[in-house]
């Protein structure tokens, strides 16, 4: 089952220990010419789309403004990751939960401390600390606590990823007869430990325990074929509002060149290796180029990274922001996003740069080709290959009535994938979900 339906109103102003584990245990370019700038990419949406204005697909109809939830709702929002490091789970986490508070329900994440400076209207938040060995146990163990201890401050739970922190909070929702909610965003490599034995229990006995989301249909079919498909939304006009001005950032990067932008976590699975030397063979083939990055890199790979910018001799070519809250201002002096990975869910950043106007070249791997049609609103390579990768972006350099259509289409496929919608199917979801 899909999830889809029409958006709802949008009010756009911005015991014992002892006793709870029993009752858990037993649960009731040169040679190719000079590269043209247009007003393709990002450009496109405020040239063509004045930013913040809505598109066809964004706008709310009449009968919309009529809905409203039946009572507000108290929403737990548990992840087991941080919320200050920008990803594709916390920035759609922190979008949904700001929407829902924008419609008079009530969020609190429940998640590793830190938090971030602020938070959306509406949104509370349960920082759980956790230093030492045993992680994953620690703070499943430390969440399972705070929800009981405060049970009376929420009534559904939504969990995020298979993990052990998903695993007991749902249980946790079962023993006090509450909806429990897990949104699956990709399906992750096998594990050993605590964390391999929780996620064989996710697979086999979540269905049971509450219901189950998927960002794709890819990822459903990936991991068991049971639940629903909600993807991930974006709010375009708001989105667009945080695009800072093309010619002022391209001046303050030293840009007057063909620019790529590369936005997530620096790693091989996410073909960071494959983009760097796609960049390397456009400078030889004579095309001026800049990779704008923006992102972060775990301390394991930070040799792999360093190294392979020294080898491919790009330091002058590659400018690298580090992982920061206003990525998305950045995005107005790229050309075009590329996301080259190898894993993939249904990737907010390509979802964030169609609706800021920018052509995408990304893998056809996961729930990316459900988003991105190729030669439509957008271009699909194979995973690792990166000489059709360079040629998809040769056709880009070469011609910049290709990047301007495939802009504006891209706008307008970002817009079915609307914030609303998705807001209002895991409000569904939450309100008619069975208790045990």
């Amino acid at each position: 089952m899909i999830f889809g339906g029409a958006s709802p109103l949008r009010l756009r102003q911005r015991s014992s220990g002892l006793g709870f584990v029993a009752r858990l245990i037993t649960p009731g370019q040169a040679s190719l010419g000079r590269f043209q700038d247009s007003k393709s990419s990002s450009h496109w949406a405020e040239q063509n789309n004045p930013r913040p204005s809505e598109t066809d697909s964004e706008k709310i109809s009449d009968a919309d403004r009529e809905y409203a939830s039946s009572s507000p709702l108290r929403i737990c929002e548990v992840s087991p990751y941080g919320m200050t490091r920008v990803s594709g789970i916390s920035t759609m986490i922190l979008s949904l939960a700001g929407e829902l508070g924008v419609r008079g329900h009530q969020t609190i994440l429940v998640v590793p401390g830190p938090l971030p400076k602020s938070l959306p209207l509406g949104v509370t938040a349960w920082a759980i600390d956790i230093e030492g060995p045993l992680r994953n146990l620690r703070l499943a163990l430390r969440v399972a606590f705070r929800l009981w201890k405060r049970r009376k401050d929420w009534d559904v739970v939504h969990c995020h990823q298979a993990h052990p922190v998903s695993t007991i909070a749902s249980l946790v929702a079962r023993v006090l007869r509450r909806p429990a909610v897990s949104t699956f965003h990709l399906w992750p490599p096998a594990s050993s430990g605590f964390r391999g034995l929780s996620q064989s229990f996710f697979n086999r006995f979540q269905p049971m325990i509450g219901e189950n989301v998927y960002v794709s249909e890819d990822t459903r079919h990936g991991i068991s074929g049971l639940g629903s498909v909600i993807w991930n939304g974006v709010d375009g006009p708001l989105l667009r509002a945080k695009l800072g001005d093309r010619n002022e950032l391209r001046r303050e990067l030293g840009i007057v060149s063909f620019a790529l932008a590369f936005t997530g976590r620096k790693a091989k699975i996410k073909g960071y290796l494959d983009l760097l030397i796609a960049v390397r063979k456009l400078l030889d083939l004579g095309v001026d180029t800049r990779l704008i990055v923006t992102g972060d890199v775990s301390p394991e790979e930070i040799p792999f990274v360093q190294d392979s910018i020294r080898q491919l001799d790009l330091e002058a070519f590659v400018i690298d922001l580090g992982d920061r809250d206003d990525h998305l201002r950045y995005l107005s002096a790229a050309d075009v996003m590329v996301l080259p990975s190898y894993r993939e869910g249904f990737p907010m950043v390509l979802l964030e740069a169609m609706a800021a106007g920018l052509p995408v070249v990304a893998s056809d791997v996961g729930g990316i080709p459900e988003l991105v049609r190729d030669a439509q609103d957008g271009f699909l390579v194979p995973p690792g290959n990166v000489e059709k990768l360079v040629a998809t972006l040769l056709q880009l350099v070469l011609h910049p009535e290709i990047r301007e259509r495939i802009a504006g289409a891209a706008v307008q496929r970002a817009a079915e994938f609307n914030l609303d919608r998705e807001v209002s199917s895991y409000l569904q979801l939450f309100e008619s979900s069975p208790r045990p």
